[in-house]
Formats: structure tokens, C-alpha cells, sequence
């Protein structure tokens, strides 16, 4: 059983501080180790597939090399790639999303939201140049470090405003995907306050 509801292939995250605490049997190797944090890449989180293997005190995992690519219908879904096998002890576990969903909106929508996940999505926004995601009634929004006029311009120029004046019509204050200009970045958003609970992060 692979604690994660004994399914098939699981993705999940290795957190690389749990694994300083393993002692014993369930203490991963150092060939293991050291493949954990080549692929870390300085993150304290490695994903990794889950095919409920064990080995004494340690799950064997797989570390993850899924890419993402889209249906015939378009919608996005993970094709699996294995890399290294590794030996880690289960207490450095916990549940994470299959990598297309890395890049929603709305992290409340996620099946796992925990520390690696979140960051996880943060990160693959904030490359898409998406600086702002939502945990459901939360806003989280990084500073892009951003000087280009144009980028500017499309994020919170007047068409960017009315964009998201047009979706916050159709879905709604609290559902809209976050797209340019997201809520934080307007007015609309500020004057909601009387509306319940609102954060900014």
C-alpha cells in the first residue's frame, strides 16, 4: 500500500528536509540522495511516481520526467516519463498533482494543496508571466520584477481592465481565471471588501 488510497502510479513529492530526519533502515542512500537533489535543483521538493512499492521502511519511487501535452478535445493531461529509481522512507511523502494541473488559476481547485503543490504552481505561473493565482477567496500575487512597456500595457492597460471586467461578467467576482490584470490589480477588487472575506498574499 503506498498510503496514498493504494492506486496505481501516484505523483508526489519528496520533501528533502524529511529526509534528514530518517534514521535506520528507512534512511535513503547516498547514490538515492544525491539523485534526489541533483533533481531538487535547489527546491526542498522532488516529485516523484508512486506505484506502491516498497522496500523494507522505504517506498521505491520514480522520479518524475512527465511532460504535459493536450487531447484531441484540447484539454491538457501529463504524459509519464520515469527517471532514476529511488529509495525514501514514507514520512517523506505527500500528495501532489499531476503536472498539467500546474498551471491553473484557482488552487483550491487542486486535489493536494499543500506547501510543495502550491509552490509548484506559483513557480510554472511565474514563468508563464502569470504573476497572480488565487486559493479560492485568497489572491496570491508576486512582484514580476517587470519593466517592459508592452508587458505593462497588456497586464494592466485599459483593454487589460476590461478583459477582466468582461470575465468577472461571465464567471463571476470570484471565479475569473486570473488572467491579465487579475482581480488584485483593480479597483473592482479593492471596493470588494464588504462582500466577506477577502486576502491578499
Amino acid at each position: 500500500m503506498n498510503g496514498f488510497g493504494g492506486q496505481a502510479m501516484r505523483h508526489v513529492w519528496v520533501s528533502l528536509d524529511a529526509l534528514d530526519g530518517a534514521r535506520g533502515a528507512s534512511k535513503p542512500s547516498s547514490r538515492d540522495r544525491g539523485a534526489l537533489e541533483a533533481a531538487a535543483g535547489g527546491s526542498r521538493f522532488v516529485r516523484a511516481h508512486d506505484d506502491g512499492e516498497a522496500d523494507g521502511e522505504r517506498q521505491l519511487l520514480h522520479l518524475c520526467e512527465c511532460t504535459c501535452e493536450r487531447g484531441e478535445g484540447g484539454e491538457l493531461r501529463s504524459r509519464r516519463a520515469d527517471g532514476v529509481k529511488v529509495r525514501v522512507p514514507a514520512a517523506a511523502l505527500s500528495g501532489a498533482n499531476p503536472v498539467h494541473q500546474e498551471a491553473i488559476a484557482d488552487a483550491a481547485q487542486l486535489s493536494h494543496l499543500n506547501e510543495p503543490s502550491l509552490l509548484a504552481l506559483v513557480r510554472t505561473r511565474f514563468a508563464q508571466r502569470d504573476i497572480y493565482s488565487r486559493s479560492g477567496r485568497v489572491l496570491v500575487a508576486l512582484n514580476p520584477f517587470e519593466s517592459d512597456p508592452r508587458w505593462l500595457e497588456q497586464t494592466y492597460g485599459p483593454q487589460a481592465i476590461e478583459e477582466h471586467r468582461r470575465e468577472e461578467q461571465i464567471y463571476g467576482p470570484m471565479r475569473s481565471t486570473g488572467g491579465p490584470g487579475a482581480a488584485a490589480a483593480f479597483p473592482s477588487f479593492r471596493g470588494r471588501a464588504g462582500e466577506g472575506s477577502l486576502g491578499l498574499l
